[in-house]
């Protein structure tokens, strides 16, 4: 792959279509940085007055940029869920933002405080519940 100017959506699409990942689309791209999965652009295009547009915006690390779009494409068809993609991109050593992490991380122990909490009554209390787990 060749660096000209960065990355654009549509270069990222073509790039994961010549790695093997024919079903990405543009529109999934868009989702993708919308969700916080694929970092910001940061070369900004640059507009052009009254013509036709604006010059797109880019990413400069296009090796960068592509790599991580295929552990994108390969932890959602795993996971199958943005929730649970997080954390692996930032143990990859992806940028992800701190609060998608919190939530990443608290939502597993969120489930086992609800299932916990309903499993407690009059006659059970927490510590009856935990010891039969």
């Amino acid at each position: 792959m060749e660096d000209k100017n960065g990355l654009s959506q549509e270069e990222l699409m073509q790039e994961l279509h010549r790695r093997g990942y024919v079903d990405a689309n543009l529109r999934q791209i868009i989702d993708w940085r919308s969700r916080g999965v694929l970092p910001p652009f940061d070369v900004q295009g640059a507009g052009r007055g009254r013509s036709s547009g604006r010059a797109c915006s880019r990413w400069s690390n296009t090796q960068v940029i592509a790599e991580h779009a295929v552990w994108v494409m390969q932890l959602l068809n795993l996971y199958g869920n943005y929730c649970q993609v997080y954390i692996p991109l930032w143990l990859l050593g992806y940028s992800i933002e701190p609060h998608q992490i919190r939530q990443a991380l608290a939502a597993p122990l969120e489930r086992t405080i609800y299932s916990l909490e309903r499993e407690c009554s009059s006659e059970r209390n927490m510590e009856d519940v935990r010891e039969d787990t």
